[in-house]
Protein backbone atom coordinates (compact mmCIF):
# COMPACT_ATOMS: atom_id res chain seq x y z
CA UNK A 1 0.00 0.00 0.00
CA UNK A 2 2.85 2.15 1.08
CA UNK A 3 4.70 1.87 -2.53
CA UNK A 4 1.36 2.41 -4.10
CA UNK A 5 1.19 5.95 -2.17
CA UNK A 6 4.31 6.39 -3.34
CA UNK A 7 4.18 5.73 -6.86
CA UNK A 8 0.67 7.94 -7.56
CA UNK A 9 2.09 11.02 -5.41
CA UNK A 10 5.09 10.58 -7.57
CA UNK A 11 2.75 10.65 -10.73
CA UNK A 12 0.97 13.57 -9.11
CA UNK A 13 4.12 15.82 -8.80
CA UNK A 14 5.27 15.42 -12.24
CA UNK A 15 1.86 15.78 -13.91
CA UNK A 16 1.18 18.93 -11.81
CA UNK A 17 4.67 20.41 -11.71
CA UNK A 18 3.27 22.62 -14.50
CA UNK A 19 2.81 25.81 -12.61
CA UNK A 20 1.02 27.87 -10.67
CA UNK A 21 -1.01 28.93 -13.29
CA UNK A 22 -1.73 25.22 -14.18
CA UNK A 23 -3.24 23.89 -11.07
CA UNK A 24 -6.24 23.35 -12.46
CA UNK A 25 -7.70 19.73 -12.77
CA UNK A 26 -7.74 19.60 -16.74
CA UNK A 27 -4.35 20.02 -17.57
CA UNK A 28 -1.72 23.00 -18.56
CA UNK A 29 -1.81 25.71 -20.73
CA UNK A 30 0.11 27.35 -23.38
CA UNK A 31 0.38 30.56 -25.67
CA UNK A 32 -0.85 29.95 -28.95
CA UNK A 33 0.19 33.23 -31.16
CA UNK A 34 1.40 34.68 -34.18
CA UNK A 35 5.52 34.57 -34.97
CA UNK A 36 5.60 38.50 -33.75
CA UNK A 37 4.23 37.98 -30.71
CA UNK A 38 6.69 34.46 -29.94
CA UNK A 39 9.41 36.72 -30.74
CA UNK A 40 9.08 38.55 -27.41
CA UNK A 41 9.26 35.30 -24.96
CA UNK A 42 12.90 35.30 -23.83
CA UNK A 43 11.92 39.04 -22.95
CA UNK A 44 8.76 38.29 -21.15
CA UNK A 45 10.01 35.54 -19.61
CA UNK A 46 13.23 38.02 -18.03
CA UNK A 47 9.90 39.79 -16.79
CA UNK A 48 7.84 37.21 -15.81
CA UNK A 49 10.74 36.20 -13.48
CA UNK A 50 11.53 39.50 -12.57
CA UNK A 51 7.72 40.15 -11.07
CA UNK A 52 7.61 36.51 -9.99
CA UNK A 53 5.08 35.12 -12.50
CA UNK A 54 7.89 33.04 -14.45
CA UNK A 55 4.83 30.57 -15.31
CA UNK A 56 2.58 33.19 -16.50
CA UNK A 57 5.11 33.32 -19.52
CA UNK A 58 2.37 31.90 -22.13
CA UNK A 59 -0.49 34.06 -20.38
CA UNK A 60 1.23 37.47 -20.90
CA UNK A 61 2.28 36.27 -24.63
CA UNK A 62 -1.77 35.66 -25.32
CA UNK A 63 -2.08 39.09 -23.70
CA UNK A 64 0.44 40.65 -26.13
CA UNK A 65 -1.79 38.68 -29.16
CA UNK A 66 -4.67 40.16 -27.37
CA UNK A 67 -3.21 43.83 -27.15
CA UNK A 68 -1.61 44.11 -30.45
CA UNK A 69 -0.81 40.78 -31.78
CA UNK A 70 3.04 41.96 -30.96
CA UNK A 71 3.21 44.93 -33.91
CA UNK A 72 2.59 47.67 -31.85
CA UNK A 73 5.64 49.40 -29.81
CA UNK A 74 3.33 49.51 -26.86
CA UNK A 75 3.03 45.62 -27.20
CA UNK A 76 0.90 45.24 -24.16
CA UNK A 77 -0.90 48.47 -24.34
CA UNK A 78 0.29 50.16 -21.04
CA UNK A 79 0.18 53.73 -21.94
CA UNK A 80 -2.46 54.16 -19.12
CA UNK A 81 -0.72 51.80 -16.64
CA UNK A 82 0.15 53.27 -13.29
CA UNK A 83 3.61 51.80 -13.97
CA UNK A 84 4.09 53.92 -16.96
CA UNK A 85 6.22 56.24 -14.84
CA UNK A 86 7.43 58.31 -17.79
CA UNK A 87 5.26 58.38 -20.61
CA UNK A 88 5.01 57.87 -23.52
CA UNK A 89 5.67 54.06 -24.17
CA UNK A 90 9.13 53.94 -26.12
CA UNK A 91 9.41 50.73 -26.91
CA UNK A 92 8.46 47.34 -26.68
CA UNK A 93 10.49 46.29 -23.74
CA UNK A 94 8.80 49.00 -21.71
CA UNK A 95 5.32 48.08 -22.10
CA UNK A 96 6.32 44.21 -21.67
CA UNK A 97 7.75 45.78 -17.94
CA UNK A 98 4.81 48.02 -17.22
CA UNK A 99 2.15 44.87 -18.74
CA UNK A 100 4.06 42.12 -16.41
CA UNK A 101 4.20 44.07 -12.96
CA UNK A 102 0.50 45.05 -13.79
CA UNK A 103 -0.45 41.76 -14.56
CA UNK A 104 1.46 40.00 -11.72
CA UNK A 105 -0.42 42.83 -9.35
CA UNK A 106 -3.71 41.38 -10.81
CA UNK A 107 -2.64 37.89 -10.40
CA UNK A 108 -1.48 38.24 -6.82
CA UNK A 109 -4.73 39.95 -5.76
CA UNK A 110 -6.76 37.43 -7.89
CA UNK A 111 -5.39 34.90 -5.61
CA UNK A 112 -4.84 32.58 -8.93
CA UNK A 113 -3.91 29.33 -9.28
CA UNK A 114 -6.63 28.15 -11.77
CA UNK A 115 -8.52 29.14 -14.96
CA UNK A 116 -11.14 31.11 -12.83
CA UNK A 117 -8.51 33.08 -11.01
CA UNK A 118 -6.82 33.90 -14.54
CA UNK A 119 -10.09 34.98 -15.91
CA UNK A 120 -10.58 37.54 -12.54
CA UNK A 121 -6.60 38.43 -13.17
CA UNK A 122 -7.23 39.16 -16.72
CA UNK A 123 -10.75 41.36 -16.75
CA UNK A 124 -8.40 43.33 -13.91
CA UNK A 125 -6.10 44.01 -16.57
CA UNK A 126 -8.19 45.70 -18.64
CA UNK A 127 -10.55 47.39 -16.60
CA UNK A 128 -7.74 48.30 -13.64
CA UNK A 129 -7.55 45.91 -10.75
CA UNK A 130 -10.14 47.95 -8.83
CA UNK A 131 -12.30 45.54 -10.59
CA UNK A 132 -11.16 42.06 -9.04
CA UNK A 133 -11.74 43.92 -5.46
CA UNK A 134 -14.99 44.91 -6.62
CA UNK A 135 -16.00 41.52 -8.10
CA UNK A 136 -14.42 39.33 -5.17
CA UNK A 137 -16.66 42.05 -2.43
CA UNK A 138 -20.27 41.39 -4.76
CA UNK A 139 -19.52 38.15 -6.39
CA UNK A 140 -16.74 36.19 -5.34
CA UNK A 141 -15.44 35.72 -8.61
CA UNK A 142 -15.52 36.68 -12.27
CA UNK A 143 -18.35 36.16 -14.30
CA UNK A 144 -18.88 37.66 -17.86
CA UNK A 145 -22.59 39.27 -16.21
CA UNK A 146 -20.46 41.14 -13.90
CA UNK A 147 -17.86 42.34 -15.97
CA UNK A 148 -20.45 44.17 -18.17
CA UNK A 149 -22.19 45.55 -14.90
CA UNK A 150 -18.86 46.91 -13.27
CA UNK A 151 -18.48 48.09 -17.17
CA UNK A 152 -21.49 50.02 -16.86
CA UNK A 153 -21.33 51.25 -13.28
CA UNK A 154 -17.94 52.99 -14.71
CA UNK A 155 -19.88 54.69 -17.36
CA UNK A 156 -22.33 55.98 -15.16
CA UNK A 157 -19.76 57.45 -12.77
CA UNK A 158 -17.46 58.89 -15.51
CA UNK A 159 -19.94 60.11 -18.15
CA UNK A 160 -18.45 58.06 -20.72
CA UNK A 161 -20.04 55.75 -23.27
CA UNK A 162 -17.83 52.52 -22.85
CA UNK A 163 -14.99 51.60 -20.37
CA UNK A 164 -12.91 48.44 -20.93
CA UNK A 165 -13.80 45.61 -22.91
CA UNK A 166 -16.20 43.13 -21.38
CA UNK A 167 -15.64 40.24 -23.44
CA UNK A 168 -11.66 40.47 -22.59
CA UNK A 169 -11.43 37.14 -20.54
CA UNK A 170 -12.86 35.10 -23.90
CA UNK A 171 -10.70 37.10 -26.35
CA UNK A 172 -7.43 36.55 -24.56
CA UNK A 173 -8.41 33.11 -23.78
CA UNK A 174 -8.85 32.31 -27.15
CA UNK A 175 -4.62 32.50 -27.19
CA UNK A 176 -3.89 30.65 -24.05
CA UNK A 177 -5.53 26.66 -24.97
CA UNK A 178 -4.99 23.94 -23.02
CA UNK A 179 -1.98 21.55 -23.93
CA UNK A 180 -3.85 18.30 -24.85
CA UNK A 181 -0.54 16.04 -24.02
CA UNK A 182 -1.21 16.73 -20.33
CA UNK A 183 -4.91 16.64 -20.16
CA UNK A 184 -6.49 14.94 -17.19
CA UNK A 185 -8.63 11.94 -17.83
CA UNK A 186 -10.56 9.71 -15.46
CA UNK A 187 -11.42 7.29 -19.16
CA UNK A 188 -10.06 3.76 -18.93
Amino acid sequence: IILVVAIVGAIGAVVGSGGAANESQDGTYQAQVSEKTESFRELVSEYCEKYGIDDYVDLCLAVIEQESSGTEQDVMQTAQSYYNVNPPIDSAEESIDCGTHELSDCLTKAKCHDIKGISLALQGYNFGNGYIDWALKNYGCYTKENAGIFSAKMCAELGCSSYGDTEYVPHVLRYYVMNEETSVSNEP
